[in-house]
């Protein structure tokens, strides 16, 4: 994470095992979602660079994309190797509770509104 001000690096994080961040999104309240070429999310302060949620395994490839809806109480990602597309539920404590899910063809971008 670099300042925005400065364009100093503030924080480094850390996927599960070092793999490829490929995806990430800001919630609302600043808490930032990734997902890894392998498969992950976590859920993160980027303030402080603690681990929030996670890792939780998502899709057996790499997440293509991951979005917040605006009220950050949802969290989507994409796989598009296999279609796959989870919405999952966050709670106040930054807890990710398993998805509803759903399978499309080549789906790249996710978006919650």
């Amino acid at each position: 994470m670099y300042d925005a001000t400065t364009g100093q690096p503030r924080q480094t994080l850390h996927p599960i095992g070092d793999d490829v961040t490929g995806s990430l999104a800001f919630a609302t309240d600043g808490t930032l979602a990734t997902g890894t070429q392998s498969g992950f999310v976590q859920l993160w302060n980027p303030v402080s660079g603690a681990q929030i949620a996670g890792p939780l395994p998502v899709v057996a490839g790499p997440i293509s994309s991951i979005a917040f809806d605006p009220a950050g109480r949802l969290l989507a990602t994409t796989a598009s190797q296999d279609g796959t597309v989870k919405l999952f539920a966050t709670s106040r404590n930054g807890r990710l509770q398993w998805p509803q899910c759903g399978r499309l063809k080549w789906l790249h971008l996710a978006s919650v509104s």
